[in-house]
């Protein structure tokens, strides 16, 4: 266990033994102490102490406008309960059992975000404070915002863990970033939903009309996504026509539900590519952490099964593992003659062959698309389900082999 005299990290720090902060730029300041302070302006953003429960005690600001949290928004709380993605350490677990063994601890990184959007990076460094007696007092350290570092770093390693077509992270960058945001949400006790959105047909596409289309149409596709699935949610391209979104601290599952409405909505708008109108739809399913799996491959699978379920019915799931039908059915597109014989009028494709339900109550829309009252969004757990559903899985399984 390291130790650290009080006097050393109070020196250090700009805190005095008794635990106030000293006024080192005001009347009656040492010379020492003013050298000692301007290196603190120099070297971090602002200097923070913790009591012995981990509760913030006080902040001094040396640079005001680089701390977006308002004091009454720290002091009293522990620094998990402040909000924002930790990114290092990989988990809150790992911080707090540094903390409990009154250890040192260097450079955690948390990711918050502005209202307008911006991602802000603060990063903390802390030493734990004894009495002379040797007991326990809390902790001191430092803070920086490190925004522009990172900034700079991630123009860098963009290049390497975003897909240059889409410009969503691509499989590796997705699941790690992923597994960061389902660890946070399980120490928070939120709830997430992940989407896994395949577009139909899509091969059909691209064998009519070239690569040179299909690439465009996934590029523009993408841009719309970005428009209905802001930050802190994620979202992600793992191969080919297979996205994700991963939506963090969904309140209610209809929310999840609805945003797989947007998405398909905003996917299906018409668009022009080379002078062709192009329509694609979507197939959405849906799982929720911690429900139906407590780490992300058993979510992609659950999310998975239930996207081929929605697929091979014609519906969008309400709830996630495993496709559970629900009375919610895809709003489809105008099929085309022939289609999968691969004739296509000129200048209009339709990757969906599904014929267009015109009437209102067979696609199962309640008053203004909302969810019906008895629609069970619980995952089914009941005996048998996990063969019931192993048809889907496969399919799955054998798509994923083809392509």
């Amino acid at each position: 266990m390291s130790t650290v005299d009080q006097s050393t990290v109070s020196a250090a720090s700009g805190h005095s033994a008794s635990g106030a902060w000293p006024a080192l730029v005001g009347a009656g300041a040492t010379d020492e102490e003013q050298r000692l302070w301007s290196l603190l302006e120099l070297s971090c953003d602002w200097v923070w102490e913790m009591d012995e429960s981990l509760r913030f005690t006080s902040v001094k600001r040396m640079n005001p406008d680089r701390l977006m949290l308002k004091d009454e928004e720290i002091l009293g709380r522990r620094r998990w309960e402040l909000g924002g993605e930790l990114i290092r350490p990989a988990t809150w677990d790992e911080h707090q059992a540094a903390l409990e063994a009154r250890q040192p601890f260097r450079d955690l990184v948390i990711r918050r975000w502005h209202s307008s959007g911006e991602a802000v990076y603060h990063t903390a460094s802390g030493d734990p404070v004894f009495d002379a007696g040797g007991h326990f007092r809390g902790y001191r350290g430092v803070g920086k915002d490190i925004s522009e570092h990172i900034r700079t770093q991630e123009s860098v390693e963009r290049l390497a863990t975003f897909d240059a077509l889409t410009r969503l992270p691509n499989r590796q960058a997705f699941d790690e970033r992923a597994q960061r945001l389902l660890s946070n949400a399980y120490t928070g006790s939120q709830v997430c939903a992940l989407l896994y959105i395949d577009l139909d047909d899509f091969r059909l596409l691209n064998n009519g009309y070239g690569h040179r289309i299909g690439d465009q149409v996934l590029a523009l596709v993408s841009e719309r996504m970005r428009a209905v699935v802001r930050e802190p949610n994620l979202l992600g391209r793992r191969g080919g026509d297979e996205l994700v979104a991963l939506l963090v601290d969904v309140p209610r599952r209809e929310a999840a539900v609805e945003t797989a409405r947007l998405l398909i909505e905003a996917i299906s708008q018409p668009a022009v590519v080379l002078g062709m109108e192009i329509t694609v739809t979507a197939s959405i399913g849906i799982a929720y952490f911690p429900q139906d799996g407590v780490d992300l491959d058993s979510l992609l699978n659950a999310a998975d099964a239930a996207m081929y379920q929605a697929k091979k019915e014609g519906f969008l799931p309400a709830a996630g593992v495993a496709g559970r039908r629900s009375a919610h059915r895809r709003r489809g597109l105008a099929a085309m003659e022939g289609h999968r014989a691969g004739r296509y009028p000129a200048g209009r494709v339709h990757s969906d062959c599904r014929r267009k339900r015109t009437d209102r109550r067979d696609r199962g829309l309640g008053p203004a698309g909302s969810v019906p009252p008895d629609t069970d969004l619980a995952p089914d757990r009941t005996e048998g389900a996990s063969d019931r559903y192993q048809h889907v899985r496969q399919a799955a399984a054998t798509d994923r082999m083809r392509r």
